[in-house]
């Protein structure tokens, strides 16, 4: 009889806490993605762009899930930023614990050639005020003809916000994302995820 093959490591480990199996998991610099077809877009079409083109970085927001996205930036001055401390194992080596509607707190103005601002509204941001904050934030940070990527959830209350922001309007100018070919793209699978693309536009243009 020949011999059965070893279970893999992750099999044998699946007895081993959940907490401390991830933890394992990220130490060995293993991925944990979503495997949604917006993540798709995102983690296959939208960063390795937004790698290519743009050296210094925000991305607002971290999750497990996202903890692997540092390794598109390898070459980049990669950031994270999240409100919550526990998320910041997830984050870049360069991450800053604080509020998405006071980021330019943390950054100096016209500082990032890109930022990703990927779920956040309707998940903590959830009220106009706030969404023209963080908006108007995002834009304070951004170079002139620095990219700003909104991802959010086409519900009811998240696209209010949306063609509600005054901010959106103000200093932004919608761009076609060329990998893409569109300013902003249909709803994406069952979440209906969308993705916005703004350029910060030139002092004087505005």
């Amino acid at each position: 009889m020949s011999p059965q093959p070893k279970p893999s490591w992750w099999k044998r480990a699946r007895h081993v806490p959940g907490r401390l199996r991830t933890r394992l998991w990220l130490m060995m610099g293993r991925p944990m993605p979503i495997t949604s077809q917006d993540r798709k877009v995102l983690e296959t079409i939208i960063l390795p762009k937004v790698a290519a083109e743009h050296h210094r970085v925000l991305f607002v927001g971290c999750e497990i899930y996202t903890a692997h996205y540092r390794t598109f930036f390898r070459r980049n001055d990669y950031h994270t930023l999240d409100y919550d401390p526990a998320k910041q194992r997830y984050g870049a080596r360069q991450h800053k614990v604080g509020s998405a509607t006071e980021l330019d707190r943390y950054y100096p103005a016209e500082w990032f050639d890109a930022v990703i601002f990927n779920g956040v509204l309707g998940y903590g941001i959830d009220e106009l005020a706030g969404a023209e904050a963080a908006i108007a934030a995002c834009r304070t940070v951004l170079k002139p003809g620095g990219l700003l990527v909104v991802g959010w959830n086409d519900r009811p209350e998240v696209r209010a916000l949306v063609e509600a922001s005054q901010e959106l309007q103000h200093g932004l100018k919608p761009v076609v994302f060329e990998p893409l070919g569109v300013v902003q793209t249909e709803p994406i699978d069952v979440v209906k995820h969308v993705y916005s693309f703004f350029v910060k536009e030139e002092a004087g243009r505005q």
